[in-house]
């Protein structure tokens, strides 16, 4: 009698166990539900609100943000209509004076790839840095570039064939009209050269009044002393050009290879080239060289 006692005990507390679980089950069931419901409700209410509520805070404006960059980019890809063949531009040069010309160009992937690497790291590393740049091109979505000259900047469009752009950039006007460049010209003699002509000197008197000056006005005057180093044996003559354009002033070198005359220009600061032509003067007094004119006449000057 006692043991069916214990076992009609014992099943009324397992009973009682398991009514509690199951309760505590249901309960934390309902709970679950009811939050879910409450959190559906309240989403829908913020999104039907949305557009009365005061658009302030972080979120709100980083989103201004995107929609502002994504207004711009849908901008950018409507002001872009079918073009014609893109221009072949190899040098520096011809590309500022068709931006002064037409004030825009479209040039291939391929051709913005050379002249990048004509440019000074400086200026390359302002409108595209080189691991981006190696990024797109590694792609093969970028086929063509659109670079328009604006009142104090360059705009510079990646763009694939269907004329979506990969990337855009807005660099100073500097990184392409106030950098000193150097480049190769067809003329074999300095003297050829009508701007050259009758100011030229030794390789020996330019080093010896070039090496004089500060470190900085050297700069400014070769941007890439390294090609002086590899060009030093081989220097025949230099020149200063008579004229100013843009606040540059063109430095000839008229380079021997073992075979043929070849003539290199860089594009120098003015005040540099002042500095150089003051101190030629006053080791030289022979020479008397005038500081670079302006000259309005664009034909004068390649």
């Amino acid at each position: 009698m006692k043991k069916y006692l214990n076992l009609k005990l014992r099943t009324r507390l397992l009973n009682k166990k398991v009514i509690l679980i199951s309760s505590f089950i249901f309960i934390v069931f309902l709970s679950e539900f009811i939050f879910d419901i409450f959190e559906i409700t309240l989403a829908s209410l913020i999104e039907i609100t949305n557009s009365v509520r005061p658009k302030s805070g972080t979120v709100w404006e980083l989103y201004n943000q995107d929609q502002i960059a994504n207004k711009r980019l849908s901008g950018i890809t409507a002001n872009i209509t079918d073009k014609e063949k893109p221009l072949t531009i190899t040098t520096l040069s011809e590309l500022k004076s068709t931006l002064d010309e037409q004030g825009s160009v479209v040039i291939s992937a391929d051709q913005f790839f050379h002249l990048y690497n004509l440019l000074p790291t400086r200026s390359a590393q302002e409108i595209v840095a080189p691991l981006t740049l190696l990024k797109i091109y590694h792609s093969n979505k970028w086929v063509w570039m659109e670079i328009t000259k604006e009142e104090t900047s360059l705009r510079f469009i990646f763009l694939k064939g269907d004329n979506q752009p990969l990337l855009d950039s807005y660099p100073d006007l500097g990184v392409l009209y106030h950098v000193y460049l150097h480049e190769k010209t067809e003329q074999k003699s300095l003297e050829s050269i009508p701007e050259f002509a009758g100011r030229t000197l030794s390789a020996e008197k330019f080093f010896n009044a070039f090496i004089s000056l500060p470190d900085s006005r050297k700069l400014q005057l070769i941007n890439n002393p390294f090609q002086l180093v590899k060009w030093y044996k081989n220097i025949r003559l230099v020149a200063i050009s008579r004229y100013v354009k843009q606040h540059t002033v063109l430095i000839g070198f008229e380079i021997f290879n073992e075979i043929d005359n070849e003539v290199y220009t860089f594009q120098a600061s003015e005040l540099a080239t002042n500095y150089l032509i003051a101190r030629l003067n006053s080791l030289y007094p022979e020479l008397n060289f005038n500081m670079p004119e302006s000259k309005i006449d664009e034909n004068i000057i390649p």
